[in-house]
């Protein structure tokens, strides 16, 4: 009940239409909406360093959230970007370090996609050092399709009884988009996509989970919803 109550507290939902001029080849009728990762591998997720020092990462893999495998170590350069791997089957496990050693943590992204090719996580932020404004620890999750519904669940600290209460439920028109704030950093966002048409929803589009334990560096500005 506290996290619930945090995050009715917390949620500000700006919703806001933002339209590109009209070009062919277009999977729906109208203006092209923006699309903040246009061209980005749903395969993969990238990170962007804003800071002028090195970010080392881990990266590993889990079917329920908890205890990760190893993948792969990387790092990014000084205002440098990476691309790593993104598995729509289970928890991707993003951790950033300040030290090649890697015991410095700066923070780590833990997120669950089902279907990443309609709803996509953009470029993700990091900073090695400094912080972000409030308004840069927000996301904003934009739509391209001609309607979609959105539901966010009850945030616990664990994975356990996801779905099981629904917080708020909303719509967003074709091109619009809602802004919601950072989540604490010991909760998950549980959050479900439909497809919206008629006044009606329509067959889910995705699942997602995620948590940030460090929302002042590690910063997740846009999601497209496809």
């Amino acid at each position: 009940m506290r996290h619930l109550t945090l995050f009715i507290a917390l949620a500000f939902f700006s919703i806001a239409c933002n339209e590109d001029i009209a070009s062919g080849n277009r999977p729906y009728p109208g203006p092209t909406c923006v699309d903040h990762c246009p061209d980005e591998d749903v395969n993969f997720l990238r990170f962007v360093n804003n800071d002028n020092y090195i970010i080392y990462i881990k990266y590993g893999q889990s079917r329920d959230g908890s205890n990760f495998n190893l993948v792969s170590v990387n790092q990014i350069g000084n205002r440098g970007s990476l691309s790593m791997p993104f598995n729509n089957e289970g928890y991707n496990h993003y951790l950033f370090y300040k030290d090649p050693q890697r015991t410095a943590e700066i923070g780590r992204l833990i997120i669950k996609n089902t279907q990443p090719f309609l709803v996509q996580f953009c470029t993700v932020r990091l900073l090695h050092s400094r912080t972000f404004s409030t308004n840069e620890k927000k996301t904003t999750f934009q739509n391209q399709r001609l309607g979609a519904y959105v539901e966010t669940y009850d945030m616990s600290s664990s994975l356990t009884n996801i779905y099981n209460l629904v917080d708020s439920h909303f719509s967003i028109p074709r091109c619009g988009n809602v802004t919601m704030p950072s989540t604490p950093s010991d909760i998950y966002r549980h959050m479900q996509f439909f497809d919206y048409a008629n006044d009606t929803r329509g067959p889910i589009l995705s699942s997602i989970v995620y948590r940030n334990t460090n929302s002042s560096q590690i910063s997740l500005p846009f999601v497209m919803i496809r």
